[in-house]
């Protein structure tokens, strides 16, 4: 009862900190099993709860719009990866990964960007271009990939 890590049998495999209030805040913990895994539990940090039962319930909740378990490998998509640029040159170009028949396109802080339909996208070279870059990838079959966000950023 309470915390998953105070049963015995149970490994943590991996832990993220995420901070958010009325809010969806994406977190990803990649692991390598160790052991056959048989069940994976998902909750709080067990310090919090240790002289209050009901801490736990009032102060975290966990809700999940995309679990997924599966090899890495099956995971390449999710990279967004630099063609180009830095923090102090800008320039940046960016590139999605590529996918057979796909259409793309690029979001910025959530946001999506007008035109930017193409596997790559060109950041514009000014201080308000600084943030995160998602694309969202549309294969036949309805089937949609979103990759992780790509943090850009200019140097003073």
């Amino acid at each position: 009862m309470g915390c998953v890590a105070n049963s015995s049998g149970w490994v943590q495999l991996g832990r993220v900190t995420l901070k958010g209030k009325g809010e969806w805040v994406q977190g990803v913990i990649a692991f390598t099993p160790q052991i056959n895994i048989y069940s994976i539990g998902i909750g709080p940090d067990c310090t919090n709860n240790t002289n209050n039962f009901n801490f736990w319930y009032t102060t975290s909740m966990h809700y999940m719009d995309k679990f997924i378990l599966a090899p890495k490998a099956d995971f390449s998509f999710k990279t967004i990866t630099a063609l180009s640029g830095n923090a102090c040159t800008g320039n940046f170009i960016l590139k999605a990964p590529t996918h057979t028949n796909a259409s793309y396109q690029w979001y910025k802080g959530g946001t999506a960007i007008a035109n930017a339909t193409l596997q790559t996208y060109a950041v514009p070279d000014n201080t308000d271009a600084a943030g995160d870059y998602q694309a969202n990838i549309s294969l036949p079959y309805n089937t949609c990939l979103n990759t992780l966000p790509y943090t850009v950023s200019f140097s003073d």
